[in-house]
């Protein structure tokens, strides 16, 4: 019986210490940016993160407001996609997760990163919506703090884009679109 408990035990740890699997976003086929807007990135820890693409004015004006922690998971990110570098402040209203927010120029390399910045459902009242300074960065990547996957990361840590197609085709391709 003692060895059955040992090898629970141990099978339990086993499993218990495993990373967050990388779970994608579901596609939607309607979606005109379906086949550039979901892709991988890689952290310098060697973690990845599924990214999904905000492109439009629309997508990046609700970033994840009104989205519940559940329907977000710790390896998914919403990378805010521009094509120029411009100044940048990113708040809070309606959200329920703290994030950790990243900004970024166009070779992913952080220029700075604010982290746990509070959430906060709702639009308005007390206490005041949370706004991040202003940073000079072409992308914005937002991932859930609970999840860890901010940890370690810092200003001057470079991010890899994994996926197909590259960030430089996807820019090409959403001006073809617009």
């Amino acid at each position: 019986m003692l060895i059955k408990i040992y090898f629970f035990l141990a099978l339990f740890g086993l499993f218990a210490c495993q990373p967050d699997a990388l779970v994608e976003f579901k596609k939607n086929p309607t979606d005109a940016y379906s086949d550039i807007r979901y892709g991988k990135i890689e952290l310098p820890n060697g973690k990845k993160l599924a990214v999904k693409l905000a492109i439009t004015g629309e997508e990046q004006n609700r970033g994840l407001s009104g989205v519940k922690a559940d329907q977000f998971k710790n390896s998914q990110a919403l990378l805010f996609f521009y094509s120029k570098k411009s100044a940048k402040r990113f708040w809070m209203p309606d959200t329920y997760f703290n994030l950790d927010i990243i900004f970024l120029d166009k070779h992913l390399k952080i220029l700075a990163i604010e982290k746990n910045v509070p959430a906060h459902p709702g639009n308005s009242g007390v206490p005041k919506i949370a706004m991040t300074g202003t940073y000079f960065a072409q992308h914005v990547l937002e991932i859930k703090s609970s999840g860890g996957y901010g940890k370690g990361l810092k200003k001057g840590s470079i991010l890899k884009w994994t996926s197909s197609p590259s960030l430089s085709e996807i820019e090409s391709k959403i001006h073809l679109k617009q």
